[in-house]
This record gives C-alpha cells, structure tokens and sequence, in this order.
C-alpha cells in the first residue's frame, strides 16, 4: 500500500478499509429485513452480489488511481451512501417536504465531492478516518443482520422439507379416478358482496354454475382479511389460532403461515393418495411457488426484491425507463394469460393430477375488458370479473362435458373480497370495529362454489361452509378420511397488526337474523 505511511500504532482497523462493503450491504440486509417474511433468501444472493461487484470494482479503479486504498476507500464510501440509500432518505423526508428529488440530487453530489476533498487532505488522520468509518458501517451492517438470521433460519427451516412426491403412497381403493382443481380467484366477492360494494351483480355466471352442477355457498365468507392468511388456513385445513398465541398480536411475522403455503398439507395428502400436486404461481411471492409440488409454474415477477432494490437507490431518477405503472398493468395481464394458457395445456395432459392455481384477477390493476381486450384505461373491477369468467368457462365447458365419471371435481374459490375504499385508503390502521355492514360484506364476502361429480358429491354442502373446511369435506366425501372441521369463523384484522384478530363471525349473519 503506498500514499500516505502506516505508523507503528496503526493496526487493522485503520490499516484495512471494510467500510465500502459494509456500507453496500447495509441496504440490501436492511430490505430484507423488512420484508424477510415474505422473501425467499434465494432472490437476494444475485442484487448482494451486484452491489458488492460494483463497489469492488469501483474502490479498485480509485485504489490504483489513487495509490492508496484508503483514501480510495472513502471515496467509494461516499459514492455508495447516496446511491444506495436516496430512496430510503425520500421516503423519510417526502412527507415532510414533498418532492425532495432535487435537493437531494445536490446533496448526493456534495457528499461524493466531499468525500473526495476529505479522503485527499486526510493526511495523518487518514487512519482515524478509517477506524470510524469501519466501526460505524459494521454496527449498521449488525443492527440489520442479526434481525434478518430470523428470516433466513426460517428459509432453511424449510429447505428441509423434501418433495412429498418421493413419499407418495398407493393410491387407496376407493379414492377417486378424477382430477382436482382448485381456483384461487383474488378479491372476487360473493353476490353480497357485489351488490354492497359495487353496486354490480354476478347473477349470470352463477346461474351458469348452477346449471353445470355446481354448488355455490350462498353467503360464503373468507376467514381471514388477507391472501397469506387466508390461503395459509385453507390449504393447512387448520384455523391459525395456535400461530397467533405463538406471535402475540403486535407480530408482523407471516413466515409460519407462509410455510402453510409453500407446504401445503392439502397437496401432500393427495400426493399420498397418488395424485400428482401442480402447482400455477402467480406473480405475488407467497403463492409464487411450491416447496412439496411435483410441478411448479409462475409467470416472471414483476415485484422482486431485485426491483424493490433498484428502486429504493438513485438510479431511477437518473435512468429514464417506462413508468412502474404501465409495466405492471402489462405484467399482470400477461400472467393471467399465461395461467390460463398453461391450464388448457395441463388439463390435456394424462394422469391423475391435483390442480392447484393461484390467478390475480379481478385483483388490480384492472387491465382487462369483457372480451379480453388489454385497456387499462377503460378497465373496471367489473369488466375483469367478467373476462375471468369467460376464462373460467372456456376451460370449464370441455371438461363438463365430459362423462360423468370423469368429470373433475373443481372448486372456484376466493380469497378475500373486493377492497372497501376506506379499507384500501388506510389497510393498516383501518380498525374494523368501526367498520359498517356494507364494508364487512364487501371485505369478507366471497364467491365459493364447488363441482362435485359422482356419488360422493351428491350431498349438498351445509350451510356457511367456509375455506378452511374445503379440503376436509372433499376428503371425507371422496377418500373417507376422518379430518374434523375447523370453526366457521371470519376473524379481521389489518396489515400493520395481522395477528391481532377480531371475531367478526357475529356481523355476518342473515339480515334476518340480526
């Protein structure tokens, strides 16, 4: 190392300049510490890497410039900090402020130009300078790391878990020759729902599912406010009571109900019985992919932690590119495509297979027209729940038709309902004690119907049968297994609190009854 000479004193710390990494790492640790919950560990290895790689490269140039790498240590530093932390510094000052593009454009160049003023006419306390710098980046790089060995312990709790298909067992003797599919449909209300929240009706498709065998739950309600919550109910056959008392209400922690998910009990029991588990992803993260399914499709991200990276640094203000807006319109409308092209091509295919598909729609953004036309603009709630309907029925017909011992038995289920506006304007600090009957209905009511060919399915469904007991009716109906129901309860809660229920089951109740 030459520029400016070591002293007898001088030892590691001052000698070796880690701040530049440590420094580049803080950022990508801390987004993922905000979100380890609900980001696969695997989707941070490559932006870490980028980030390193170009700090690497650019403290190396400086270095050979420069003749020290010291000095060419704090200069990197001072390059780093503003590009990687410029949208998290707008998030905290917007607010107050407003746009503050500008000025910290200003203040980025300051710091760079500082920073090289400084490092040149460092002179003698240049070892200082890095002592300080390495002890204040290291204590940033630990106040995110350690938080975030919570969320990798629990990516490597479920590395663990195998593919159930190298256990799957003989298909039992009375288990059915059919194929099963289950629609999640996001945000798609029930009637009631419709009517209170949109001032629409679905009449026509349900009467067309009425028609073609279906049994539509007449006031089916979601048990959970939310999807992860939801479907982690739903496809663990169990309500999630013992996760809550395990978090305590103040938890923001979704990872055990995202391993319900990923591990879905549903899929591995058929599994057992023979069935080959499909699993179509959609776009959102939680649902993405299978950990226990024999296949696993998604359509490309449009919202990584890759994107939610770039974002947060300078770049976007310096690099023109087409609005996040558009892009995601165009990306939610080609995922949906793609999951119902991909049906089509699956429902083909030979085999006793077990569907399970995951489709944004009518989810927003609302992209699509009734015929299928890409119109962001025009687009309503309305509109993409009927595309998805036609959609549904296109696949749906060929497969009806069939004889009837052959027929699959298909469930079309939702999630969660549409959105109250008051909801969608404040979902976390929207206290739903305070919420009128209309926008319980509208949040919680949801369409649930299921197709249940043969003998087996004859009986009709009781009453307010809710998700979490879909799976445990068609197993005891068509592989005699002795699964208990769970309670039929709603219970609400919002995004900042989501472990902080409230039974609602009570507001639900027939208009007539209360």
């Amino acid at each position: 190392m030459t520029g400016q000479p070591l002293t007898r004193s001088e030892g590691f710390a001052s000698t070796y300049p880690i701040h530049p990494f440590l420094f580049a790492f803080y950022p990508v640790a801390r987004l993922y510490e905000e979100n380890m919950y609900d980001v696969p560990i695997g989707d941070v290895v490559l932006p870490l890497l980028i980030v390193l790689g170009v700090t690497a490269l650019a403290f190396g140039v400086l270095a050979i410039v420069l003749h020290d790498a010291r000095q060419a240590a704090i200069i990197t530093s001072a390059m780093v900090l503003p590009v990687m932390l410029f949208g998290i510094v707008g998030d905290i000052v917007e607010p107050m402020l407003g746009d503050v593009r500008v000025l910290l454009l200003a203040l980025s160049v300051g710091i760079v130009v500082g920073g090289i003023v400084v490092a040149r006419r460092a002179g003698p306390r240049l070892g200082q300078m890095t002592v300080g710098l390495n002890v204040l980046s290291l204590v940033l790089a630990v106040m995110v790391a350690v938080p975030a060995v919570g969320g990798i312990a629990a990516e490597l709790e479920d590395g663990q878990v195998g593919s159930s298909s190298t256990t799957t067992a003989a298909l039992a003797e009375d288990a059915p020759d059919r194929d099963i599919y289950h629609f999640v449909l996001d945000r798609y209300g029930s009637e009631a729902s419709l009517q209170a929240g949109k001032g629409i009706s679905n009449a026509a498709f349900i009467s067309w599912l009425r028609e073609h065998g279906f049994q539509v739950v007449d006031d089916a309600y979601a048990n959970y406010t939310k999807t992860v919550q939801s479907l982690g109910s739903t496809l663990g056959m169990e309500s999630l009571d013992e996760i809550a008392s395990e978090l305590g209400p103040d938890s923001e922690n979704l990872a055990p109900v995202v391993r319900r998910i990923k591990r879905s009990k549903a899929g591995q029991f058929l599994q057992q019985q023979g069935f080959e588990y499909v699993h179509i992803g959609s776009w959102f993260n939680q649902t993405r992919d299978s950990k226990v399914a024999d296949r696993s499709y998604n359509p490309e991200a449009e919202v990584s932690f890759g994107t939610t990276l770039y974002d947060s640094t300078i770049l976007p203000v310096l690099v023109k590119r087409p609005t996040r807006t558009d892009d995601f319109a165009r990306k939610h409308a080609d995922s949906a495509e793609y999951q119902f092209d991909l049906l089509e091509t699956i429902s083909g295919q030979r085999g006793r297979k077990y569907v399970f598909a995951h489709i944004l729609l009518p989810h927003l953004p609302y992209v699509f027209l009734e015929d299928g036309t890409f119109d962001p603009d025009a687009a309503t709630y309305e509109s993409q729940m009927e595309y998805t309907n036609g959609r549904l029925q296109e696949f749906m017909e060929p497969l009806l038709a069939l004889p009837e011992e052959e027929r699959p038995i298909i469930i079309l289920q939702a999630d969660e309902g549409p959105f109250p506006d008051r909801f969608g304007k404040d979902q976390d600090g929207f206290d739903w004690a305070t919420a009128s009957d209309a926008e319980i209905i509208t949040k919680f009511g949801i369409l649930n119907a299921m197709h249940l060919p043969g003998i087996e399915g004859e009986a009709p469904l009781r009453d307010g049968i809710s998700p979490v007991n879909t799976y445990p009716e068609i197993f005891r109906r068509y592989f005699g297994s002795g699964i208990e129901d769970q309670p039929d309860r709603v219970m609400a809660s919002n995004r900042a609190r989501p472990w902080d229920l409230v039974d609602i089951t009570d507001r639900l109740e027939a208009p007539e009854e209360r």
